[in-house]
């Protein structure tokens, strides 16, 4: 479905936006606007990554935004998020996405209430869609920064379960993911600049935009590498403590199984046997065996 959300005839502006687009539609738009083709079929490709083109008189800018409705366990770029493609130029501004979008109707409502006081051109409207894109990201990562504290809290109090690395694992899919994309949208801001060699507020706005979205996906796949790290070494730990637990008592009961062994094999002539004092004997070797090994250990500080 093609609309037309802003249409300024005294400042040669007009915002078309495409939901859902259909061949015959994207066709009308490519011979109207000049639009090459091969960014068309990258335009209808659900799974394309954010990226930036420059053509003759058009840029293209793919972009992906955060699905609302994306499953909890959602790992890949298609499930995640949406993707936006933009084709503009100075004098039109063309959105196309498959799915209904809140932030286009946010951006539009705000720029429609700034007709008449704000001399805003296409690269202003463009910049604010970037931005919002930017922004979607922000909830998720923020909502894995508290599952990641759970996490943490379980492993410290030693309440895991057998799910918890399972749940690390999806953490860290959709986080490097998440990096992935914010820095793939990074690089298509920092192509975003405006011709003139003044100073844009707006470009240099929408840049810290990036920088900051980046460093907090950054920092949540280092916290979840680390709570990864922290968990095996933890769980390595426990391994070794039951370890250590079966090693003092084979230690303990080895020389024992030796001496009980020795005098069960049913010789016959074992003067041991034979003798009164040869049952307490063994008794008080074996004891004796135990408090050697026993203060052997207590002295390396073993136990």
């Amino acid at each position: 479905m093609i609309r037309t959300i802003l249409h300024l005839s005294d400042r040669d502006l007009e915002w078309i936006d495409v939901t859902k687009p259909e061949k015959a539609e994207m066709a009308e738009l490519a011979e109207r606007f000049s639009l090459h083709a091969n960014a068309l079929e990258d335009c209808l490709d659900p799974a394309h990554l954010p990226k930036f083109e420059e053509m003759e008189g058009v840029n293209f800018i793919i972009a992906r935004v955060i699905d609302r409705k994306s499953p909890d366990k959602a790992i890949t770029e298609q499930k995640l998020t949406n993707k936006v493609a933009v084709f503009y130029s100075d004098r039109f501004l063309i959105t196309i996405h498959r799915n209904e979008e809140p932030l286009i109707e946010k951006i539009a409502a705000r720029f429609s209430s700034d007709l008449q006081t704000r001399n805003f051109k296409v690269r202003h409207v463009l910049y604010a869609l970037m931005k919002e894109i930017l922004l979607s990201y922000q909830k998720p990562l923020l909502d894995t920064f508290n599952q990641i504290e759970k996490y943490e809290d379980s492993i410290f109090n030693g309440k895991t379960s057998a799910f918890l690395l399972h749940d690390l694992y999806i953490a860290r899919r959709r986080a490097g993911m998440y990096r992935k994309l914010i820095y793939l949208m990074k690089e298509v801001c920092e192509n975003l600049k405006h011709p003139s060699k003044s100073i844009d507020t707006y470009h240099q706005d929408l840049k810290e935009t990036a920088n900051s979205v980046l460093v907090q996906a950054e920092q949540l796949n280092e916290n979840i590498t680390h709570l990864l790290n922290l968990h095996i070494s933890i769980a390595t730990m426990r391994t070794n403590d039951v370890m250590r637990v079966l090693t003092v008592f084979s230690v303990f009961f080895l020389p024992l199984t030796f001496v009980v062994g020795v005098y069960g094999m049913n010789f016959k002539y074992m003067p041991e046997l034979e003798s009164r004092l040869g049952y307490p004997l063994v008794w008080l070797l074996m004891v004796g065996i135990i408090l050697v090994i026993f203060f052997w250990f207590r002295r390396k500080r073993w136990i």
